[in-house]
């Protein structure tokens, strides 16, 4: 903390809002334009959390689980490719100890996606 007479920090005016008491008017709207870009920042981040929650929700709603046979036939790969890959692929279920089902619509985005890569020559 600042000594006596100085000026106190945004982040020690947010631990104890009586300091800002004592900020001189020529600093608070500097201060207050700083609060408003990181609100903004804040805001913004939590509506994209909260559509890609929704998306969830929706992509659970109708999505349909596929099995390993029609995953592997799918990806053209072998069921065991599959099983020693699992936990790696972000479309897969696991909906008992031994048994896996994948996403349908995990799988198209996860091909859109790899579509973009280009691997080196």
């Amino acid at each position: 903390m600042k000594g006596k007479g100085q000026v106190p920090r945004l982040a020690e005016v947010i631990q104890d809002p009586s300091r800002a008491s004592v900020i001189p008017p020529k600093m608070i709207a500097p201060l207050l334009t700083q609060i408003s870009a990181a609100q903004s920042a804040l805001a913004a981040q939590l509506l994209q959390v909260f559509e890609l929650e929704e998306t969830d929700r929706e992509t659970r709603r109708f999505d349909r689980l596929l099995t390993v046979a029609e995953v592997a036939a799918r990806l053209a790969v072998g069921k065991y490719w599959l099983y020693s890959r699992s936990d790696e692929l972000p479309f897969t279920v696991r909906i008992g100890d031994r048994q896996l089902r994948f996403s349908e619509q995990g799988i198209e985005r996860y091909l859109r996606r790899r579509q973009g890569i280009r691997r080196g020559r």
